[in-house]
């Protein structure tokens, strides 16, 4: 755990004292933050102030290096979770807009869940990009997504329905959530765990993506938006 800022002052021998905290992820194995760790339940915060002097607190009731208490308890206490925010792919008519799932999860100890605590997570259009353009769909032919926000850790993307350009839309493309440049870091995830070569783990850097397809249908009927027979 680290502190991006700490500010204070003092009054009548008391300091008031403000602190931004921040828990970083798991750091450990051959690459860092290869592995999600947690949850933790009940995570306690605790202080160990020491003054110009080298005067320190006499009641430390807190280990935080795992021996003997080496800090004060501030009584405060939460559940710490290694999250991250997904995506997924979707497939669509080219007369309809196109909805894209969001969905926040956590590390329950073996695998990615929905964190269904999550209603705050904030997903801007700033935050949205368009790119890889396949086929026939064309930069400036699907404007900027409205945006369900996160709630019990689902939200989604509605992709607006392709309009301009050369009026040919059967294609594809990448729909991306710049989490890190929300400064939202702490949702990144591995995704290149899924690329065709199976390479080993790499860090939980990456920024959700998922590929948006208008006019595209796979061989199952259930793969379209909708279907119609002619007898």
């Amino acid at each position: 755990m680290s502190a991006s800022s700490v500010s204070g002052s003092w009054s009548n021998g008391q300091a008031a004292v403000q602190a931004t905290v921040a828990i970083g992820r798991n750091n450990t194995g051959p690459n860092p933050q290869d592995n999600p760790d947690g949850p933790y339940a009940g995570v306690n915060f605790g202080i160990a102030p020491v003054d110009s002097d080298g005067v320190a607190m006499n009641v430390l009731d807190l280990s935080v290096a795992g021996g003997s208490n080496d800090h004060k308890n501030l009584g405060v206490s939460t559940e710490v979770r290694f999250g991250r925010l997904a995506c997924s792919n979707a497939l669509g008519a080219v007369q309809l807009p196109l909805p894209l799932p969001m969905v926040a999860q956590y590390w329950n100890g073996s695998a990615f869940v929905t964190n269904a605590a999550d209603s705050c997570t904030p997903v801007n259009v700033a935050n949205v990009t368009y790119g890889n353009y396949r086929f026939n769909l064309n930069p400036g032919e699907v404007g900027p997504p409205g945006i369900t926000q996160i709630a019990n850790g689902i939200g989604r993307l509605l992709l607006p329905q392709p309009s301009g350009g050369d009026g040919i839309y059967n294609g594809s493309m990448s729909v991306t959530i710049d989490v890190a440049g929300a400064g939202m870091g702490y949702l990144l995830g591995n995704w290149s765990l899924a690329n065709p070569d199976n390479n080993p783990a790499t860090a939980y850097d990456v920024n959700p993506s998922c590929s948006a397809s208008f006019g595209l249908y796979g061989s199952q009927p259930n793969q379209f938006t909708f279907m119609r027979e002619n007898y």
